[in-house]
């Protein structure tokens, strides 16, 4: 895996949400969309290098045999995206809407849209200059937000889907309430990158205080280092807890991400000082939070769920608190590393020191059960690194063993 490789996918889902997230008052875009294409919508900015992004996107779409709206996107002075084009502004909205629904939880950045709108244009956009000519004070702007509603979901699978791919240092808004209708979610979590401004997780509880909810508390949360879930607020007390439990109970056989929440602590603090840390093990009796993403423990659950015959990505340093840190993860469904790329992306956000010494490497599982490691470039100290980290997980053994046979021969 090079430090330059990105899938496909990946690099249009990170396009669409810098085009979605970045976006300003007065921004003016190309836009074209194809509903029935997973990468349908894209947006570019006006001028030679976005119109060429454009008509390669067209061309794809074409040959594929996807027929696409296109038009000018613009940003109006609430932030919130116009979509211009010749055909009718309604029909279009609901499109998007629908492609939106079905893939915000892999592109987060298309809950932006939660606002849009639309606007018809007189003819069909030609040039860059009859984007710049475009004034939106001059159309008539289509909203509904009714067709909206899906894209921020309050079920059950949308809580567990945040929670199954948080790895600690993310912060999460949170929404927690025990006085909600027997078919409503006690918890709401929106990650703070996703909503930096919490317009997300605010539109979720006006929703679901609509339906029937009743007062809730607002606060943050965050994965700490061992893979704990903590809440923090002034206002939490534990009949909060005993509500989570009873719901994580109820529903984890359908949506086991929601078992990240066994034995969470509720952190009570006011102006940035601590009061109390609440905790109640016993409500939390026969169930158990699976290894969180990112941490030794789920290091050592891929290790020892490695068949023979398949591999594992592996990232290491020994610049990290506790003496080093060691995230390994399957190359099956993963081959090109894209996926893993993004996760050690955020390894070095969250250990900025280890830009000077990480490495990464495959591991692979022999027939015979042994494993056999293949560094991608020089690893100096490998072995050390990783005898202080199986002091602390010794579940890591096998591959200590691994790596001092190598260095050894």
């Amino acid at each position: 895996m090079s430090e330059t490789t990105t899938a496909p996918a990946a690099a249009y889902a990170r396009d669409l949400s810098r085009a979605l997230w970045f976006r300003q008052p007065a921004t003016k875009c190309l836009f074209l969309f194809a509903p029935d294409d997973p990468q349908g919508l894209v947006i570019a900015p006006v001028g030679q290098k976005g119109s060429q992004t454009i008509m390669d996107a067209a061309d794809r779409l074409q040959a594929a045999g996807h027929e696409a709206a296109s038009g000018a996107m613009l940003v109006d002075s609430d932030g919130d995206a116009v979509f211009c084009l010749s055909e009718e502004p309604e029909a279009f909205l609901r499109r998007l809407a629908d492609w939106a629904v079905q893939r915000v939880a892999a592109i987060p950045a298309l809950g932006t849209l939660k606002t849009a709108g639309a606007a018809r244009l007189p003819a069909p956009l030609h040039a860059g200059a009859a984007v710049e000519s475009l004034d939106l004070e001059q159309l008539t702007v289509v909203r509904d937000p009714t067709i909206w509603e899906n894209l921020l979901r309050t079920d059950d699978a949308a809580v567990a889907a945040v929670l199954a791919d948080r790895m600690p240092g993310e912060r999460m808004w949170f929404w927690m309430s025990n006085d909600v209708p027997g078919d409503m979610v006690p918890l709401l979590l929106q990650p703070v990158a996703w909503d930096p401004s919490r317009d997300r997780l605010d539109a979720q509880m006006r929703q679901l205080e609509a339906e029937g909810a009743g007062d809730g508390i607002t606060g943050y949360a965050y994965i700490t280092e061992e893979g704990r879930l903590q809440f923090v607020s002034a206002r939490l007390e534990l009949p909060l807890m005993v509500e989570l439990a009873e719901w994580v109970r109820q529903q984890a056989a359908t949506c086991p991400a929601l078992l990240r929440l066994a034995n969470c602590q509720f952190v009570r603090a006011q102006a940035g000082r601590v009061l109390e840390v609440l905790e109640a093990p016993e409500l939390w009796s026969g169930i158990e939070a699976p290894p969180a993403k990112g941490t030794l423990a789920a290091a050592v659950a891929a290790l020892a769920d490695l068949p023979p015959g398949q591999a594992l990505w592996l990232w290491l340093t020994a610049r990290a608190p506790g003496g080093g840190f060691l995230a390994l993860a399957p190359v099956a469904g993963d081959a090109a590393g894209a996926a893993f790329q993004a996760q050690m992306a955020g390894f070095y956000r969250r250990f900025p020191e280890s830009y000077q010494d990480a490495v990464t490497g495959t591991l692979t599982r022999e027939p015979g059960g042994g494993l056999r490691i293949s560094w991608h470039g020089a690893a100096p100290g490998a072995a050390q690194t990783i005898a202080a980290i199986v002091r602390r997980e010794s579940g890591l053994q096998p591959l200590a063993d691994a790596v001092l046979a190598r260095e050894t021969r």
